[in-house]
Formats: C-alpha cells, structure tokens, sequence
C-alpha cells in the first residue's frame, strides 16, 4: 500500500482498493502516503488534492495550485476537500496517525499539519 484517502465521513480509500482516478472526489481530509525519509505523511488542510503521475503522489493544492496543475499537459485527478468542525477533524487526524497500514512514521516533514 503506498497510499490512503481519508474522507469526512472517517471512511478511507487506498490504492489497493482502486486506482487515483477511481476515489471518491470530494470530501477529502487527508491522504497519507510512504515516505522514503520519514515512514508516512500526511497531505491535509488543503483546498483540492492532485495525483503527480510523474512521481506517483498525491499533492495538496490551493485554488491557484489547481489551476497550474490544469494547465500541464496530461492524465489528471483531482479531488476536494471540505471544511469541518475542529473536532471532527482532530477525531479524524488521530484515527490517520494511529492506522497501522503504512509504516510507521520516524519524523514530521516541515511542511506536515500536526
């Protein structure tokens, strides 16, 4: 498994339940992904969330963001994020960090929300 989407809802979706272009696209809250240097990592708080085809990833993007992204030429998949109530979020955050599908995490990336 090399990737989860969490959804509002507390559902997930992962790569072995389907390709990117087969997710659910809207109500994202995060997407945990291995990371070579850190285990996992979390994409969140973002408004849409694309898939890199070039490096396999799925990246968090702002309204700019997503309009590059649509300028590049090729494949694309985009999916949305929606607001939620702080605590409905940090509910959803602990059951990301404590889901044992990915490799445990050794370290945050800077850019990571805790």
């Amino acid at each position: 498994m090399r990737w989860i989407i969490w959804y509002e809802d507390g559902t997930s979706f992962t790569d072995e339940d389907g390709a990117p272009e087969s997710t659910p696209g809207w109500g994202v809250q995060a997407i945990s992904q291995v990371s070579e240097d850190t285990g996992r990592y979390n994409e969140c708080d973002a408004d849409h969330y694309v898939w890199d085809l070039e490096h396999s990833i799925w990246l968090g993007v702002d309204h700019s963001g997503l309009l590059h992204y649509l300028a590049l030429p090729g494949f694309k998949v985009v999916r949305h994020g929606t607001r939620v109530p702080d605590a409905v979020f940090q509910e959803l955050m602990k059951k990301v960090e404590e889901d044992t599908r990915l490799p445990r995490r050794s370290a945050y990336k800077p850019y990571e929300v805790r």
